[in-house]
């Protein structure tokens, strides 16, 4: 999901429609659209939100409370997890590893156009709208 709102945010940003180019580019458009302030906050909301989410699951910084596990949420509304441990193991690993590459993917996107400073969908030929 973060390569698909990274690449059609360079074609069409329903927020602000003005900021287009790369992805450092929409961030300072944004900024000086809704001025610093607005990009604090929004750093504030996020590091909040991280600092909720990790409260109860870390002894410290390094170390899972008891009972904690890595990548178990406990988030399955539809109820389409396996049922077995082992099963389910296996999956909260390949959730991992697939987190950990569209990351990766998500940084070499940034890195490309930082470093060419064209916006990949304008490689790639996709017209704005």
């Amino acid at each position: 999901l973060a390569i698909a709102g990274e690449l059609l945010a360079e074609i069409h940003h329903p927020v602000f429609p003005t900021a287009s180019g790369t992805a450092l580019e929409q961030f300072q458009a944004v900024g000086k659209l809704c001025g610093p302030m607005f990009l604090y906050g929004f750093m504030a909301h996020v590091h909040a939100q991280e600092a909720l989410r990790f409260s109860g699951r870390f002894k410290d910084r390094n170390t899972l409370a008891d009972g904690q596990e890595p990548g178990a949420y406990g988030w399955d509304p539809l109820g389409l997890g396996p049922k077995n441990e082992e099963a389910k193991a296996k999956r909260q690993n390949q959730e991992l590893n697939n987190g950990r590459l569209a990351m990766l993917a998500s940084l070499g996107v940034l890195a490309e156009e930082y470093k060419t400073g064209v916006p990949v969908m304008d490689k790639i030929g996709i017209p704005h709208f």
